[in-house]
């Protein structure tokens, strides 16, 4: 598949550094987490009502939520020393009505120096699902506020409440609502063990023979920041694409040691904060153009670049190796072949982690067959810990190059035929692209695709959103937050993001469940 690929001059990359993501400096962090499976730093609970704070289930994400039994006069609270809440936009959360449900007399009152504000009411509530709820601070009576001290929820009402559970507490720059797209079939109603994005810059350069790329100029990768915004917002696997070329500008030479450590600190930091790390050489099937199996980028050297990669990152389980991106324009056989090789040589290099090899014609899901790609059913991992990545892109050619979706079901239709050849051979999967533009028939198909996955869960293990990073300006499928807060296409996702939590366990999800 071909999708945008950004091609920028060095001033227009100097205005998108200091105008894309950077500009979430001025919003203070993008996401101030009050309570995620625990109660954050900084902040007291002055609850007066009966409050479970480490409550084993159910759970929206991490190890605990909130059990909360309100009565008469009672509320749930948090508070903190006086701040500027003009960073700010909403208030957002996700509630769990418990087994019974129907409580529908809930307010969220916003608090300053200690007193109550504004007073907005919460929808009634269903019994034993996860909603997420944004707030505004305007309806708390606290927008521009600078001496806002936190929140309660409370009753409207005399008389005990039904039990309800709240987790993932957080202020959020942005003040867009979630709402809700109605599926057209049951789901399984819990997203996948693997949920994420695509962080793009590193993919940027584009390398000639005997010239080099410069880091800041011609790519780069994410930052600390960035982590900490996907992974506020419940992504909890990173899609990092680079360059072989970039890494080892001669087959005959190491793999240049400044530019390994650049990559290793990029990774460490995304998994230090429990975020995993598909590792993506974004060259295609290629090495300078030249398809990889050819003389001139041969089997061996694809081989030894991996077995190099997998001595580097095999004591951390958290990454992953992806063998490169949308192969194209090479026969079944040849890319066979090729990923052979890179599988042995990981193996032989004592690493363990999971693998993620990708089919012919761009990877194609809706082309496995077709295409030919069903030959990698032979592939051959001595330890079985095995992904099938595949893109797949809902506008009129499968390219990822038009902003609509062309149905709301386009998605769960185009891997329909995947999903059936991967249970059948007893294969799992993994979607490292997909993406849209902002619109009501796009994020139906959004929600129709990833429903589809998640009611498939035996086959699917996870996907990555195409695409952010700062550098993408106004990219259509883009989720990087701008000045205004999130982009419209996160807020589809949001319903199907799974948080880091314990439910994942990075050192083996290619076996079948």
């Amino acid at each position: 598949m071909v999708k945008q690929i950004a091609i920028l001059t060095i001033a227009a990359l100097t205005a998108l550094q200091s105008s894309a993501f950077a500009s979430t400096g001025s919003l203070g962090k993008p996401l101030e987490t009050i309570y995620s499976g625990k109660r954050e730093a900084g902040w007291t609970s002055l609850s007066t009502a009966k409050v479970d704070l480490a409550c084993d289930a159910p759970v929206h994400s991490g190890p605990h939520s909130i059990r909360v039994e309100l009565s008469s006069g009672t509320a749930l609270e948090f508070a903190r020393d006086a701040f500027d809440a003009s960073r700010y936009g909403a208030l957002t959360f996700w509630i769990n009505g418990g087994p019974t449900g129907g409580q529908d007399n809930l307010v969220v009152r916003g608090m300053e120096n200690g007193q109550p504000r504004g007073a907005s009411p919460l929808p009634k509530l269903p019994a034993g699902e996860w909603v997420q709820e944004v707030v505004t601070l305007e309806a708390l009576g606290l927008s521009q506020e600078p001496k806002m001290t936190g929140f309660r929820i409370e009753a409207t009402t005399a008389g005990p409440v039904p039990a309800f559970y709240v987790d993932d507490i957080r202020l959020a720059a942005s003040t867009r609502p979630l709402g809700r797209v109605p599926l057209p079939f049951k789901v399984a109603g819990k997203p996948l063990d693997l949920t994420g994005v695509n962080l793009s810059g590193g993919e940027f350069a584009h390398p000639k023979p005997g010239e080099s790329s410069v880091y800041g100029r011609n790519f780069m990768y994410p930052n600390e920041s960035e982590f900490d915004y996907f992974a506020a917002h419940g992504f909890n696997i990173i899609r990092l694409p680079f360059l072989w070329e970039v890494l080892q500008p001669a087959l005959d030479k190491p793999i240049l040691a400044d530019e390994l450590k650049r990559l290793k600190s990029t990774v460490s930091c995304a998994t230090s904060k429990g975020l995993v790390v598909l590792l993506d050489p974004h060259d295609g099937d290629r090495y300078f153009g030249k398809l990889i199996g050819s003389p001139d980028a041969p089997n061996d050297a694809f081989a030894a670049f991996w077995s190099t990669m997998a001595t580097e990152f095999k004591n951390n389980p958290r990454v992953y190796f992806g063998l490169v991106n949308e192969p194209n324009g090479v026969s079944p056989a040849q890319w066979f072949a090729s990923a052979q090789a890179a599988v042995y040589a990981i193996r032989k290099a004592g690493a363990k982690n999971v693998i993620l090899v990708p089919g012919l014609d761009f990877t194609g899901g809706h082309t496995w067959l077709a295409s030919g790609s069903a030959i990698m059913n032979k592939i051959d991992d001595p330890i079985n810990n095995t992904l099938f990545e595949v893109h797949q892109y809902l506008d009129e050619d499968n390219s990822g190059t038009h902003p609509d979706a062309i149905s709301a079901t386009i998605g769960s239709e185009r891997l329909a035929s995947f999903t059936k050849w991967c249970r059948a051979t007893g294969k799992r999967a993994f979607l490292g692209e997909f993406g849209v533009a902002e619109g009501k028939q796009n994020r139906a198909a959004i929600d129709d695709m990833l429903g589809y996955m998640e009611a498939n869960r035996d086959v699917w293990a996870g996907f990555t959103y195409w695409s952010a990073g700062p550098w993408w300006g106004d990219y259509m499928y883009s989720i990087e937050p701008t000045k205004a807060g999130d982009r419209p296409q996160l807020w589809y996702l949001l319903p199907h993001l799974h948080g880091i939590g314990k439910d994942v366990d990075p050192a083996r999800v290619g076996a079948r469940r």
